[in-house]
């Protein structure tokens, strides 16, 4: 290496410990900022079978969770290296996020050495000042703060980590010279990738992204034999299946659209719109509506309605005929197009899930920031003049200034639960989710004229929403205010009511405030009529989880008012919908209650079946049934 080669190794890796530094400290404060949505869902596990402290028990929880259709197993047990008890503080686990955030980043200027080190773009754009541009741009990138400091978000930033290796070991088996490593060494990217799916399933897509290179960046690269057979075998061949096993399975997720506020035909004539939204907060961020909370972003009816529909689905086609077009001319602009379109191809198209998250731009900012960063390097390689030559770098150092100063605003936001949520409701005014989150976070604190009134603004905005009501009810036996409603008037409409992600919370948090505290307008026999109008909801039939979930809170009101009949009707319900091992346990546990032995037994049996269908790598739970059993039949024997 030269003198000159040396010095700019030395920058160069001196700029990267600065950044991942300011990224650190800049990032710190956020650690303060709470649990919020999903972390309670996924996190609440660590409850379940008392504190993580056997073998079996690590077992359950990592292989016990139930997102997606892996499972996510490597994410929660990433989360045991926090914390191995339910509740717990979230500092170590958003710590624990940023540290990911900064490894992510030491991935991005690997992988930005590795593209730019491709023959026609090193000659253009040199190597390390654009590797280092991409990483500074991607690391202190404001969008990101959503995924990093949201906790279950984990799931994400492990999942572009293991892509991220997966790409770099397959373009360095690319360019090996052993023969031998070249197989070796592409076929590890791709198992990397492929494990990756464990973390959450999108890491699939670290496979198009491969194609997505193979057809920009590494025309320029020669190609043997080797190259060929190993792009073919282990990253078209299995991303083709992948595509085939969507295109096959369509029975099973196009049924989800039935509890969905769009059609499969508005999602597809939406999500364009949406990523073109995601464009404007890569290229020109603005700290405004920003956050979890998109529940208010219109849906495209038609071509026309709204008239951006139109326009950007016309937008994505001339994106598209540009990758194609100018792939051999300007490599770095064709991946940057492919890049960003094949990192949303599982989560912005056809599956139906919510229309907008910001953190599915965890991976896909990668591709646009590739070609800002090829610009301002081949401006700087390029030019003969001093002044060009000083301004790519000073353009880039004015950004990275402004960056840090929105992702520092960012993070102020996210480190206060009250700040949090009171910017969510102001900057999104027709969030319902928004308002349903201040409400709450306001009742707690004792605001309850303003929590009241936030619910009166969501029950405004879709007076057909239960989980609205609901709130209403539990704040005002929380504060022993008047109701906004009465219970009869409530059971009345009930059959009229829309099903939404806050219906389970909100009946929970009733449920729990009527049982611990006397509530002068609510008694226990009115909260199970509520109860059962509730689950009586005709939408609710559509959604099997949420309906398992408010049939099984249902029969823990009638065990609370001493009805096992009822109990046992809507805990039978329950096994219906979801016939697993817990919800087998609690049958048997209520009938031994009622004195209904025998019958116990019956779903002891029933719990035995599904134990032995349990998901792979699950742990066997077949001591403890065999434990309950042995005590059903002794008291069998003692009576």
């Amino acid at each position: 290496m030269t003198q000159r080669g040396f010095r700019n190794h030395l920058f160069a890796g001196l700029g990267l410990w600065l950044l991942l530094a300011a990224a650190y400290t800049t990032y710190l404060p956020g650690t303060l900022g709470p649990f919020i949505l999903d972390d309670l869902v996924n996190l609440e596990a660590l409850s379940h079978y008392g504190t993580i402290d056997s073998t079996d028990k690590v077992r359950q929880f990592i292989f016990g969770n139930e997102s997606g259709r892996s499972g996510r197993p490597i994410s929660m047990a990433s989360f045991l290296l926090d914390d191995n008890a339910w509740p717990t503080r979230p500092f170590s686990f958003k710590k624990t996020n940023i540290l990911l955030h900064l490894i992510g980043g030491c991935l991005v200027f690997w992988l930005g050495i590795c593209v730019f080190s491709t023959p026609q773009l090193q000659q253009k754009c040199g190597t390390l000042f654009p590797a280092l541009a991409l990483t500074a741009l991607w690391t202190l990138h404001p969008l990101h703060t959503s995924t990093v400091l949201y906790v279950v978000q984990r799931m994400a930033e492990l999942s572009a980590i293991f892509v991220l290796l997966g790409i770099i070991l397959y373009m360095k088996g690319r360019i090996a010279v052993p023969a031998a490593s070249q197989f070796l060494l592409c076929a590890a990217g791709s198992a990397m990738i492929l494990a990756g799916v464990f973390a959450k399933e999108n890491a699939i897509l670290g496979l198009a992204l491969i194609c997505a290179l193979e057809f920009t960046v590494l025309r320029t690269v020669r190609s043997t034999r080797i190259h060929r057979f190993a792009f073919i075998a282990l990253a078209a061949t299995p991303f083709a299946a992948f595509l085939a096993y969507l295109l096959v399975g369509i029975g099973s997720w196009l049924p989800g659209y039935e509890y969905r506020d769009f059609s499969l035909s508005e999602r597809l004539l939406t999500q364009p719109r949406i990523l073109f939204d995601y464009l404007r907060l890569i290229l020109a961020y603005s700290p405004g509506g920003t956050g979890v909370y998109h529940d208010d972003f219109p849906v495209s009816e038609t071509l026309f309605v709204p008239r951006t529909t139109v326009l950007a689905l016309a937008g994505l086609a001339v994106g598209l005929i540009c990758a194609w077009v100018l792939r051999k001319k300007l490599p770095i602009l064709s991946l940057g197009i492919l890049w960003f379109l094949c990192s949303h191809l599982l989560e912005s198209t056809v599956l139906p899930l919510e229309l907008y998250f910001e953190h599915r731009n965890y991976l896909a900012m990668i591709g646009p920031l590739l070609t800002i960063a090829g610009i301002l390097a081949y401006l700087r390689v390029q030019a003969s003049d001093l002044v060009l030559i000083i301004l790519s770098p000073l353009i880039l150092a004015m950004v990275l200034i402004l960056m840090l100063l929105l992702l520092h605003q960012s993070v102020s936001v996210w480190s206060s639960p009250a700040t949090l949520f009171t910017t969510w409701e102001v900057e999104n005014p027709r969030s319902l989710r928004a308002k349903r989150t201040l409400a709450d976070y306001m009742n707690i604190t004792g605001d309850a004229v303003t929590a009241l009134r936030l619910t009166s603004d969501a029950i405004a905005l879709n007076p057909r929403d239960a989980s609205s009501y609901l709130l209403a009810f539990e704040i005002a036996c929380r504060h022993e205010l008047s109701l906004p409603l009465t219970v009869d008037e409530y059971i009345s409409r009930a059959s009229t009511f829309e099903i939404s992600d806050g219906l389970n919370g909100s009946l929970l948090a009733l449920a729990q405030q009527v049982s611990s505290e006397p509530c002068p307008a609510i008694n226990n026999s009115d909260l199970l009529r509520i109860a059962v109008a509730t689950s009586e909801i005709p939408e609710l039939d559509l959604h099997r989880d949420r309906a398992a979930q408010i049939h099984n809170l249902v029969s823990e009101v009638y065990t609370l008012n001493r009805d096992f009949a009822g109990a046992r009707q809507h805990l039978e319900h329950v096994w219906k919908l979801q016939p697993t091992v817990s919800v087998a346990l609690r049958l048997a546990t209520l009938l031994t209650s009622a004195g209904k032995h025998h019958d116990a037994l019956v779903y002891i049996q029933f719990a035995k079946q599904a134990d032995d269908k349990r998901r792979p790598g699950t742990p066997s739970r077949s001591e403890q049934l065999l434990f309950i059993e042995k005590s059903i039949r002794q008291e069998i024997v003692a009576h």
